[in-house]
Parts: C-alpha cells; sequence; structure tokens
C-alpha cells in the first residue's frame, strides 16, 4: 500500500508541474562496462529506452578560425558525422550539440579563474587584494561563461533481430535474480535507477563510435579534423554539464549525481523504507537528482515556463536559414553578451525519411499557394542533392533564455526571437503549446521528447549551424587571464606541463602597449598560483616599467615580506661593482653556467679574437681560478679593511688573522661557525677579478697555448688584453670586487637605462648587451643551477648546505624576462647566451621570456625553439615574414592585420602536447591597474607626486576611486583650460601640475601626508 501511494505521489508531483519530468528526462543512468583496460573509463550512460550515450565537451577550436578555416573545418565535421550516420544500419548513431552563453554567471567563472592567485595573496598575508577584486570585476564586465557539448547517441533499434534476441534474455535473466533476492520484490523504475545491462552488441559499437568522433575531431584540418579541444567526460562529469544547460540556476561544478555503483548512492532515494524492496537501496531517478524544483506553464503573449525562482521562454525553429545555413557565429554575435540563453541541436541520420506526411501533401497540392511550392521545392532539392552523392540529414533546434522575472524573461524572449530570425531569416515560433517541455529539451540531451519539427537538410549546411568552433584555452586557470574576441576568458598559464618547453617571445611596435602588458603579465606571476612564498623572478628592462610592479607588490605584502622585491636602476660606478668572476658559495672552481658567462663578457668586450676566441676566453678563465684557487700559492690573502662586518664576526668567533692568513681560510672558518653570510662576504675578495686578467693572459699557461695565435696579424693576447684594459676605464662597474648584492630579495626588476649604449651603433649595442648580461647575472645567477650538475665541483663542508638550498630552488619555477631586447640585436656573444637561456630554461624550472620592437631580432633558431609567441602587432614588419615564420594561416594574418592595431590586443601562439594553439586575445585592464601600471601621460606624474604624499597603496586607492575610469586626463585637461582662462601665469608643467593636483586630492580625501 506504502509502495503503491508513494509512487502515485511522485507521479503527481510530475504531473503537476506542467511536465511530467520522469516521462520527459530520456537519461536513466550510468552503465557499467566490463572494462579490462584502465582506458575504457565509466564514459557511457543509458536511456530509458535502452539506447546508450556518452558526452564530450567541446572546449574549443584549438586555433583562431576565420571564413576559410571554417570551411574547412565544417566540412570535416560534417565528414565524421556522416561517417557514423552511414555505418552499420545506416541509422544507428544520432547527436545532440548543446551550447550555453551566460554572461550572468561570469563573474563566478572569473571568480573560479583567479581564485588561486587570491589565495596565494592570502598565504603571503596581503590584506589588501584591491588589484584582483577589480581585475574581477573587470574581465566579467567584458566575458561570458560558455558551455559546449556533443551527445553522441547509439540506437538499440540499429541492432540485428538475433543481437537483440540474445541480450534480451539475459536482461530476463537478470531481473529474475533481483527479484529473487528480494524476497519476489521488484524494483520500481518510477522511484529509482534499476540495473539494466545494455543490449550486447551495443556497447561495443558505442565505444568505438566515441572513440572514432574523438579522433575525427581533434585531428588538424590539414589531416581531415576539425582541431578542437575534446574531452570524453565521466558519467558524473555528463550529468553534472546537462544539468546545468537544464537548470539555468549556478549549480557547482563539483555537484555530483548519485548513479548506480557510486558509494552510498542510495542516500536520498526515499523516504520510506519498503523492506526488501530493493528501490530503498537503489539511487533516486536521475530526473529527481537534476530537476529539483517544480515547472509550471503560463500562456499570457508569449508562452512561458517557470522552474524555481526563474522564468523561462523558448522558442523553436521552423525553418533553416534562407540560404540552407549560416555560420554560429553570426547568430552569437548578434546575442553577444546582451541576455542569457542556450540552444539544443539534435542531429539525426537520413533526413529523407522526416516529415514524409508534409512531403506528400506537398506533392499532391503543390499548384495551390506559394507555401506548398516552395516546401515542394525544397524536397525536390534535398532528393536531387541526395542523388548527387551529398548526405542528407536531419536536425531539430530549440532555444531558451531565462530571467528573474516574467517581465524580463519575456523581453529576452523577443530578443532572442528577433535573433533568431536575423539568423539567415530562419522561421522560429514560441508557440509549442508545451513550454515547459520546450525548456527541458533545450538542455542537450535530457529531454526523450522534444516539441520542435524535423529539418531536413546537407550534413554540411547542419554542420555550419553548429557551435563547435568557438576559441578556448587548455588551461583552467593560468598567472593571465584575458578573454578572446567572443568575450571568453582565455587563462595562460605559464610552466605548465602541457608545455614541453616555456621558451616566450613576443615583439611589438611602439605605442602597442606591451610595458602595460607586460605589467599585467608580471603581477600575475608575482602571485602565481600554489605559490608558497615570493616567487624568484627577474625582469630586465631599459625604463622604470618594471618597477611599477614591484612598487605595487612591496605596497602591499605585509611589512616582514618587503625586502623580498627590490627595484634597482643601475649605473656605472664602483657602488653597484659586481665581480664577473664570483662562483657559488664555496666553490673556488667555476660552475658550466659561470664559464658560459664569462665567455659572453669576454667575447662582448674583446670581439675581435677570430674563430679561435671561445677556446681562448676558456682558457684565460681557468688559468685565472687556477692562480687563485684553494690550494694555488697564489691564492689571496685577507686584510680586514676588506669588510668589517666581516672582521667582526672573525674576532667574535677568536679566528686570529696573520699576514698570511688566505682569504679561502676565512671563508671556510666562517662556515664552520655557521656564519653563512659572512662566510659568503668574505669569498668575494678571493676570487679574480677582471684587473688580474692582463696578467693571467701573459701566464705561461695561455702563452704556452696561444702565443703564436694571431688573427688579422695580430697576436690574440695583444688583441684581448688591449681590449680589457680600455674596459676596465669604461666599465667601473665591472671592475674590482663585488659590493653590490640583492640582499634577501627574491623578486627584481633592474633598469638599464642609465648605463645601456646607442643602438645606432655595434660599440653601443656592445655596450647594452654587457650591461643586459650583467643584469642576468645579479637577478638571476642562482636560476642556472641543478644540484645533480654542481654536486662533484662542491667541497663537503659546502655540500649539504648547498644541496638545500640549489634542490628547493631548482624546484621552483622561476622567471626571467628581458624586455627591450633590440638593445643588443646583433651582438652575438650576448644573444647566444640569452638564446640558451631561451631553449633550456625547462631543464631549471625556469620560464625565460624576451620581449622587442622588431620580430629580425630573434633568429630563426630561436623561433623555432620558441613554444609561447606574442605578436602585438605587425608594424614594420613583413607580413610575408611574419606569415612564413610561424606557418600561419590567411585567416589568422587578416585576423592580426585587423585586430592587433591597439593597445591590448594581440596575436597569441602556444605550442603545446595537445597541439598548436593560436587565438587573438584581449588584456582588459581595470581603472587600479592602468593607474597602477601606466608609463605614459599625465597619469604617471600624478601618481608619482601622490607617492611623495601618502603610502603607494593609498595612491592607488585614492586614483582608482577618484577616477573610476582609468585617467585623471580629462580632470586635468579641465584644470588647465580653467587657468588659462584665468590667465594664471604659474609653471603649468605636468610636474608642477600634477603637484599641485596631489596635495587638493589628498586634502579633499583628508588623508594624512607622510
Amino acid at each position: 500500500m506504502l509502495k503503491s501511494l508513494e509512487g502515485f505521489v511522485y507521479w503527481l508531483s510530475s504531473f503537476s508541474t506542467g511536465a511530467d519530468i520522469d516521462a520527459v528526462c530520456a537519461i536513466d543512468s550510468a552503465v557499467g562496462l566490463s572494462a579490462k583496460n584502465e582506458e575504457d573509463e565509466d564514459f557511457v550512460l543509458g536511456q530509458v529506452n535502452g539506447d546508450l550515450i556518452s558526452v564530450i565537451d567541446i572546449r574549443g577550436a584549438r586555433k583562431y578560425v576565420g571564413m576559410n578555416d571554417l570551411a574547412v573545418m565544417t566540412a570535416n565535421f560534417s565528414k565524421a558525422l556522416e561517417k557514423l550516420c552511414k555505418s552499420g544500419s545506416g541509422d544507428q548513431h544520432s547527436f545532440a550539440i548543446g551550447f550555453r552563453s551566460d554572461p550572468d554567471q561570469a563573474e563566478r567563472l572569473v571568480g573560479d579563474i583567479l581564485a588561486p592567485q587570491v589565495q596565494t595573496a592570502k598565504r603571503f598575508g596581503i590584506e589588501n587584494i584591491r588589484m584582483l577584486q577589480e581585475r574581477r570585476a573587470m574581465l566579467a564586465s567584458q566575458c561570458v561563461d560558455e558551455t559546449v557539448y556533443l551527445v553522441i547517441r547509439t540506437h538499440k533499434n540499429s541492432l540485428q533481430p538475433h543481437e537483440r534476441k540474445t541480450q534480451l534474455e539475459e536482461r530476463a535473466k537478470m531481473a529474475q535474480k533481483i527479484v529473487k533476492d528480494s524476497d519476489g520484490q521488484r524494483p520500481q523504475k518510477t522511484l529509482a535507477q534499476v540495473p539494466q545491462a545494455p543490449l550486447g552488441a551495443l556497447s561495443p559499437r558505442h565505444v568505438a563510435a566515441v572513440r572514432s568522433l574523438m579522433d575525427d575531431l581533434s585531428r588538424d584540418k590539414e589531416s581531415g579534423g576539425a582541431q578542437l579541444l575534446l574531452k570524453c567526460l565521466s558519467t558524473h562529469e555528463a550529468v553534472n554539464i546537462i544539468r546545468r544547460h537544464v537548470d539555468a540556476r549556478p549549480t557547482s561544478l563539483t555537484w555530483k549525481p548519485r548513479l548506480l555503483g557510486d558509494k552510498a548512492a542510495a542516500l536520498g532515494s526515499s523516504t520510506v523504507q519498503r523492506g526488501k524492496d530493493p528501490s530503498s537501496s537503489l539511487p533516486v531517478r536521475l530526473s529527481r537528482q537534476m530537476v529539483t524544483s517544480s515547472v509550471s506553464d503560463v500562456f499570457d503573449s508569449r508562452e512561458l515556463c517557470k522552474q524555481g525562482d526563474l522564468w523561462y521562454g523558448s522558442v523553436v525553429m521552423e525553418l533553416p536559414p534562407d540560404d540552407g545555413s549560416e555560420p554560429f557565429h553570426e547568430l552569437a554575435g548578434r546575442l553577444g553578451k546582451t541576455i542569457p540563453w542556450r540552444v539544443s541541436f539534435e542531429i539525426y541520420p537520413n533526413g529523407k525519411n522526416y516529415r514524409k506526411m508534409e512531403r506528400f501533401l506537398s506533392a499532391m497540392l503543390g499548384a495551390v499557394g506559394d507555401y506548398n511550392k516552395s516546401i515542394r521545392k525544397g524536397f525536390d532539392n534535398l532528393k536531387d542533392l541526395s542523388g548527387e552523392g551529398v548526405y542528407v540529414g536531419a536536425m531539430r533546434a530549440i532555444f531558451s533564455t531565462w530571467a528573474p522575472t516574467k517581465h524580463e524573461a519575456a523581453q529576452r524572449l523577443a530578443n532572442l526571437i528577433s535573433s533568431v530570425e536575423s539568423w539567415g531569416s530562419a522561421g522560429c515560433t514560441n508557440e509549442t503549446g508545451e513550454p515547459s517541455r520546450a525548456m527541458l529539451a533545450s538542455g542537450a540531451g535530457f529531454a526523450s521528447i522534444a516539441p520542435a519539427p524535423y529539418i531536413p537538410a546537407p550534413m554540411l549546411d547542419i554542420a555550419r549551424m553548429m557551435p563547435f568552433s568557438r576559441p578556448a584555452s587548455i588551461w583552467d586557470r593560468g598567472q593571465i587571464v584575458m578573454s578572446t574576441l567572443e568575450g571568453r576568458p582565455y587563462p595562460i598559464d605559464f610552466g605548465s606541463n602541457l608545455q614541453n618547453y616555456w621558451s616566450t617571445i613576443g615583439f611589438a611596435p611602439t605605442g602597442s602597449g606591451k610595458s602595460f602588458t607586460l605589467n599585467v603579465l608580471n603581477s600575475g606571476l608575482l602571485l602565481a598560483p600554489g605559490a608558497q612564498e615570493v616567487p624568484p623572478i627577474t625582469l630586465v628592462d631599459v625604463g622604470l616599467s618594471g618597477k611599477l610592479v614591484m612598487d605595487w607588490f612591496r605596497s602591499v605584502l605585509p611589512p616582514h615580506m618587503r625586502d623580498q622585491v627590490l627595484s634597482i636602476s643601475i649605473r656605472n660606478d664602483s657602488d653597484f661593482a659586481v665581480n664577473p668572476f664570483d662562483t657559488q658559495h664555496g666553490f673556488d672552481l667555476p660552475l658550466p653556467g659561470d664559464m658560459d658567462y664569462l665567455t659572453a663578457v669576454f667575447g662582448t668586450i674583446s670581439p675581435g679574437c677570430g674563430p679561435e676566441a671561445t677556446k681562448f676566453f676558456e682558457r684565460v678563465i681557468r688559468v685565472c681560478y687556477e692562480k687563485f684557487g684553494r690550494e694555488s700559492p697564489d691564492g689571496k690573502r685577507w686584510q680586514n679593511a676588506f669588510d668589517a662586518k666581516v672582521s667582526a664576526a672573525l674576532e667574535k668567533i677568536g679566528f686570529e688573522v696573520g699576514e698570511k692568513t688566505r682569504v679561502w681560510t676565512v671563508t671556510d672558518a666562517l662556515m664552520d661557525a655557521g656564519m653563512i653570510e659572512e662566510s659568503v662576504s668574505a669569498q668575494r675578495f678571493a676570487m679574480p677579478t677582471l684587473q688580474d686578467v692582463p696578467k693571467i693572459a701573459a701566464d705561461q699557461r695561455v702563452s704556452n697555448v696561444y702565443g703564436n695565435a694571431s688573427v688579422n696579424g695580430e697576436r690574440i693576447i695583444d688583441v684581448f688584453t688591449r681590449n680589457v684594459v680600455a674596459s676596465l676605464d669604461s666599465y667601473a662597474i665591472l671592475t674590482g670586487y663585488t659590493k653590490f648584492n640583492l640582499g634577501a630579495a627574491r623578486a627584481v626588476s633592474i633598469d638599464l637605462q642609465e648605463v645601456v649604449g646607442s643602438m645606432n651603433s655595434e660599440e653601443g649595442r656592445r655596450k647594452s648587451g654587457l650591461m643586459f648580461l650583467l643584469a642576468r647575472r645579479i637577478g638571476a645567477r642562482n636560476y642556472f643551477l641543478k644540484w645533480d650538475e654542481m654536486s662533484k665541483l662542491c667541497p663537503p663542508k659546502y655540500a649539504a648546505y648547498q644541496e638545500r638550498r640549489v634542490t628547493k630552488l631548482w624546484e621552483t619555477i622561476k622567471f626571467l624576462q628581458y624586455d627591450e631586447s633590440h638593445y643588443f640585436s646583433g651582438i652575438e656573444s650576448v644573444t647566444t647566451l640569452v638564446h640558451s637561456d631561451l631553449r633550456t630554461g625547462r631543464k631549471f624550472n625556469l620560464i625565460t621570456a624576451m620581449f622587442s620592437q622588431l620580430l629580425e631580432d630573434f633568429p630563426p633558431a630561436v623561433l623555432e625553439n620558441t613554444y609561447i609567441f606574442f605578436i602585438m602587432g605587425l608594424g614594420d614588419a613583413s607580413p610575408g615574414v611574419v606569415r612564413e615564420t610561424f606557418a600561419l594561416t590567411p585567416d589568422e594574418m587578416k585576423a592580426i592585420a585587423d585586430h592587433c592595431n591597439r593597445p591590448g590586443t594581440m596575436f597569441a601562439r602556444f605550442k603545446t602536447q595537445r597541439g598548436v594553439l593560436s587565438q587573438i586575445v584581449r588584456l582588459h585592464a581595470s581603472a587600479y591597474e592602468r593607474f597602477a601600471f601606466t608609463t605614459q601621460g599625465r597619469d604617471q606624474a600624478l601618481r608619482s607626486a601622490l607617492a611623495k604624499l601618502i603610502p603607494y597603496d593609498q595612491v592607488l586607492d585614492l586614483l582608482t576611486d577618484k577616477f573610476p575610469n582609468g585617467t585623471a586626463e580629462p580632470y586635468l585637461r579641465k584644470l588647465v583650460a580653467k587657468r588659462a582662462d584665468s590667465n594664471n601665469s604659474r609653471d603649468e608643467s605636468d610636474d608642477a601640475l600634477a603637484t599641485q593636483v596631489a596635495k587638493l586630492l589628498v586634502e579633499e580625501a583628508d588623508l594624512e601626508p607622510k
């Protein structure tokens, strides 16, 4: 009695909604396959009628898709569907494609992408994470949450009679066993998911079809594929995504349905315990899990329905576009981000078999009325095309939109109808008589019955209308989040395991916003997802651009971490002296990286040493270290005048310094005493210096090998010595022992503005190249360490210390960025080393990036090994050279020319393990970021003036609050004009004006000056 009553209540609650959910929902439960291989994942769902389905998540197209590429991809997409439609009996597979666009969920989506960075900020103890809050709001205003998936269905009716008979007998035996084990009780399908084996040959056919389709669609278009990023969803993921399309309310991405075979799957299956009725131990029907609130129909001027607290309006397509079909992006572009909407396209084989009655009537009444004539003409056309070998399928399409109020839902429905009807003049109607059923059917794969007519059409025309080519990123998160032209978020994860190499290159003409873009990127790197401490980052730049991001980061960090962030402007004087011969602590011999660096320095200082130059330099370097090594009688002696702090430490530990006390002895003694910092400082005075090199070049250990070697009639030793001596006068920063060090800094920006040379001469570029090498040495010398490569050279007493330090640093992803690298373009000694960094960075967990104004600054060998590339505008670059360099399609070149002509829009290209990705992406900067990172105009002057009055984080907050558009320029222009009208004769330079305005803003905000 209770069982019957409960079943009636379930049915009544379904019926009262205006749509019997159990009758509408086509999905039964997961189908457990007898998988023998690990690759046979749980991805098959059974339908109520015995068919099998799987869901493929279409993340999107790997590459930018223009009209030419779309035509090829559409043809290949169509062929992939046709192949399965024609297989077997010719009607064993059908498809459904679901698309959902929801601007209201963009903030949640962007928040999920940025969440790892927010967590990093919290780990650092950053209380003011306004930049991320503003970034989230800006991205949400420009983006939309889109999902696309494809349902592949294998029909039980395609089985041969003997196959069906055999499996039905097996099913009967299974049912009898369940009844027997339950003391004669039969599980109630109206209450629970009932175990049901799939029909025999259906499972292998379905699995083979899924894998075939995945392979066809994921291949490059040149190989007959559609170059899509795909994932075959597990049964739980599949039900989740279908539910998100059926129920527009925010649904947790982690929501999991209870399916047969799950632990505790029966929880909540019933409120009534029915003894041994097996329904009590089975999970509740999926229809009840996916639709959890009542659905009711409302017939007014428009057909609407209400589910929970949302109102829905739906339309069905009655006629295709006039030209047969239109690309999906035409419809999506019309709707843009104006309303949330979704659509379900169902695709069936053998399209000529549909609408036979309409065809019969049109044949009888073809001479009566224009409508009948057009219908007959259409069917005749399909018949002709089929006779020519064109495959004809059939399609149904249902669209829905939703809103929190009835009035707004009606307005959005009108927008949707207008857009669909403008889509090549397609015909659609809201008059279905079943608005709730139409709404449920607009979630692809959910409904068993759809109130939409079948539309026979060539499969190629059907494919052209499908939303398979939306752009996509392969990353779920990243240090920087951009968007596509369509408004899809596009996160970029530097250092991802989806790429074999991390080398990054970008070129941008002047005025393309390169510096600003890099600062936004670098701010993301400083808050890298998963970082436990300030990441090791070195930014080498000509100018103060890099300083801006460090100033911001230091201002928001808690006080005890601020010494880990540093920005410096290098000057060519002894205060910034960095000895190029310095080795790692405890080492009296150079590591391979030290040799490469010194060779590059000598090659830059002395370029005329001929083809034997590298070997000659290496010989000189080795002799330098031999002469002043630990065991050498010429090792340097310690003097207390070298370093007062070190001398005080020696006195503290009771170490007596004599006339012959060697520096290495002092270094080791301090290390034994645990005074590592002092030991490091002492070691600097044990090293060779550039001043020692002329004598070393004359040493017999060098002259015995190269004494007679000459170039252009002059001895190499003489050429080299002359150039080194000249450099001692030119480069105070390289002369003598190291004075400058980074201290505790881990994130560093190094400005070379005061030390670079002219770009118009080779000597100027050599000077610039030498300074870039020096900056690399200052900020990144420890980035190129690997314990297994240095352990053999490490003295035993330093081994444990160095192993801990080096291993920890190696395991951390590091970032080395060279901006304005055109300053040293053509200087081989520099480019060889820097380009080696790009190629070998992954070996050291190092991301190396180079940015310049010209493509020509990067030689072919570097471009071939680059896995991330940004084109921020063509400028003077030859389109032909760019096209050939990156093997770009005409569509990609056109997109670069059309879109990459304003700051913030660029072409991004990535080599990944899932193929080459390319896309036009946009950077959407918030007002906060604009004020923090701008390098131009009066905004920069105003920011600097305010920074003299109040703390830097308050500066950015004040400017953002006062000028939410991201610039104070209109305000300043009005002020200048007002003062001009009053004949004010005071100095109105940008600096003077900025100072006056800064004081005014601080007073208005009632802030306390420093």
